[in-house]
């Protein structure tokens, strides 16, 4: 199971609660605290934090992958979508978007030319 846990920590002699997993801040969820709840009292960025931790633990405790998941609804075969992100992710570089990606943005047949195209090995 996730090791995640709601920390409090100092910013600049300020209080700010963060998420973290095994000891490391969990990315998005700590941006969107910082972003969206910064003003916010510390008790509802713990009250934020402390949901996210329940919606991954079900989500893990029932096997639900919201990336296969998410792909499927959209009419997309997973292990092709997966293949086709894992293997462009590591071109995209700076601050290149990545919306082109997103499940809802591709249709199978884009998945299925980007995987033909794709050198064998």
């Amino acid at each position: 199971m996730m090791c995640l846990q709601v920390k409090e920590i100092m910013i600049s002699g300020a209080r700010a609660k963060v998420l973290v997993k095994e000891g490391i801040p969990v990315y998005y969820p700590n941006l969107f605290v910082t972003l969206e709840l910064s003003v916010r009292s510390i008790n509802t960025q713990k009250k934020y934090l402390e949901s996210i931790v329940l919606l991954e633990n079900f989500l893990e405790n029932e096997k639900i992958d919201l990336i296969v998941l998410t792909a499927a609804q959209n009419g997309l075969e997973p292990i092709s979508y997966l293949t086709a992100v894992l293997t462009k992710m590591p071109n995209i570089k700076g601050n290149e978007s990545i919306d082109h990606l997103l499940p809802w943005n591709l249709t199978q047949e884009q998945l299925n030319q980007y995987l033909a195209s794709m050198p064998s090995i």
